[in-house]
């Protein structure tokens, strides 16, 4: 969470600071600032066996926040924070004498820098880089049997130290003038995201989280951009 806020921090200063240097140089640059609703898209590939062994991946709900200010009639600098809930993934096993169930939750948020191209008047391509802050978690319950006692449980469980990674990202906006100053504004990204190539662990059976060394993200969903 303290990432989350940081990232936001960041962002605005940006937006003011830039506003304010348009101000006092008396230059043209317009200012936008905005947010959507987003849905998450997170793909991996299958990875190797363990608590890991299923990479969390499926949808989820989320937002993101962005400002910008115009270098020329037809490029902005954005500053973009996207973000969306935890993404999961659960698998059951059984032997003869064992049973359990393991499940990991993921969850990335994306700070870029991005630069924002308007190809027309409905149609702005995006680009750029930034960071993605990772937070992933593991558990596992198995139940093991014994002659003399019965079912015995065992929880383990484990979290993966939060990391900070490249990320890229690129996509397409698609302004609706509602008016003068504000717009609906459908949003896609693509963010392509580096991962730890490291184990979490000593432990053999719990493996890495995301067993691919960059995953794709899609994110997409509409919100308003209001420039002044």
């Amino acid at each position: 969470m303290h990432g989350i806020r940081w990232a936001c921090v960041v962002v605005w200063v940006f937006v003011f600071y830039t506003a304010r240097a348009d101000a006092q140089s008396g230059t043209a640059h317009r200012v936008a600032i905005g947010g959507a609703v987003i849905s998450s898209l997170q793909t991996e590939r299958q990875g190797e066996a363990g608590t890991f062994s299923l990479p969390p991946h499926g949808r989820s709900v989320g937002g993101v926040i962005f400002g910008g200010v115009g270098l020329t009639p037809g490029i902005e600098l954005d500053g973009e924070l996207s973000f969306a809930g935890a993404v999961g993934n659960t698998q059951e096993w059984s032997h003869p004498s064992v049973r359990g169930t393991t499940t990991t939750e993921h969850r990335d948020t994306i700070l870029s820098g991005l630069v924002r191209i308007h190809v027309a008047s409905f149609v702005d391509l995006v680009g750029g880089a930034g960071v993605v802050f990772a937070r992933t978690s593991a558990s596992e319950v198995s139940e093991s049997f014994y002659f003399l006692t019965g079912w015995t449980t065992r929880v383990r469980t484990e979290r993966v130290p939060d990391s900070t990674r490249l990320a890229l990202t690129a996509g397409f906006d698609f302004p609706i003038a509602l008016g003068a100053h504000v717009a609906l504004m459908p949003t896609l990204r693509l963010h392509h995201l580096s991962r730890p190539d490291t184990s979490p662990s000593d432990d053999a059976d719990f493996t890495r989280p995301v067993s691919a060394a960059n995953s794709i993200v899609w994110r997409a969903g509409a919100g308003v951009r209001v420039q002044f």
